[in-house]
């Protein structure tokens, strides 16, 4: 991925309700034409910081720019940038998708009617625009909350769990949607959401969120490489444990195999000197943690 220039950054932003802090101090950007990921489990703050960018509640602290307008000073101008969807699509069930659209289109000044074949098409509900949105699924209704905010062709799309409710293929047709849409139309697309392996297989970069504070971001790469781990399958296991102590290893025992800290440059000394002790290796290879795990150790299994 080549990113390109900052769309949409947070700087320092802060909520208080009451006396509570429910946003702290959160900072992060997303680039244009990349997937970014705001990940945390419900009642982090992710809404609330989703509705701040948004220019939907106001912060107490901090600034967000869009395209580099501050949404409190230059509002008009920043939101112009945004398209959302925060939660589930509000629609007219009586009316078809296009009547929907052009509703829309019509209330928002600048958008050309031909807008909305545009939107029809980049969201792959052409063939079905013109029935009545009573009859859709609950995927096709996500993507046309989806090309209703592509309407005034954002910079920055912001989706609020954007597979809430979906079967297995919706959330795959809606995962292709979102690529499709970072590199072929070189939009930022921020997306929240508590579902794991969702955002570990569309995002480049993530944002973990946890009692309002973020406690890591950066690159899925990064993240991942930090934490990789080396299983090895030995014969006398309690020989290899040894042996793999004795070099500094940090391991544990899982179902049979060692688990070692990844040290990719010292693999084959190790291997080395566990054949000439009498060990047997019969495979090593590289233990990638899921989002799920890295989720867990980061947080301790919890939103508070």
């Amino acid at each position: 991925m080549n990113p390109g220039p900052v769309i949409l950054e947070a700087v320092r932003l802060t909520k208080k309700i009451g006396k509570r802090e429910v946003v702290k101090d959160v900072s992060f950007s997303v680039r244009a034409g990349e997937v970014f990921g705001f990940l945390g489990p419900n009642g982090a703050g992710k809404t609330t910081t989703i509705r701040m960018l948004t220019g939907l509640v106001r912060p107490s602290g901090g600034r967000v720019t869009v395209c580099g307008f501050d949404i409190r000073r230059d509002f008009l101008k920043a939101v112009r940038q945004i398209g959302c969807l925060i939660e589930y699509p509000e629609m007219y069930p009586y009316l078809t998708g296009w009547e929907n659209l052009e509703h829309f289109q019509r209330m928002t000044p600048g958008i050309p009617k031909s807008r909305v074949g545009e939107v029809a098409e980049m969201t792959g509900l052409a063939d079905r625009i013109h029935d009545r949105v009573s009859t859709y699924s609950l995927g096709m209704r996500q993507r046309l909350g989806i090309a209703q905010s592509l309407l005034g062709r954002p910079k920055i799309l912001i989706l609020d769990e954007p597979a809430n409710g979906l079967d297995p293929f919706g959330m795959q047709e809606m995962r292709t949607f979102i690529r499709r849409l970072a590199a072929e139309e070189g939009m930022g697309v921020l997306i929240s959401s508590h579902l794991l392996n969702e955002i570990q297989l569309v995002a480049d970069r993530v944002a973990i969120l946890s009692d309002g504070k973020i406690i890591h971001s950066g690159t899925m790469g990064e993240l991942f490489a930090r934490k990789e781990k080396v299983r090895w399958r030995i014969s006398p296991l309690e020989t290899g444990k040894r042996i793999l102590k004795e070099e500094g290893v940090d391991l544990y025992e899982e179902d049979g195999f060692l688990i070692a800290s990844h040290r990719p440059e010292k693999a084959h000394l190790f291997n080395e000197k566990l054949v000439k002790n009498g060990a047997q290796v019969f495979q090593i290879e590289t233990k990638l943690p899921t989002l799920e795990d890295l989720f867990m150790e980061l947080t301790g299994g919890t939103s508070r």
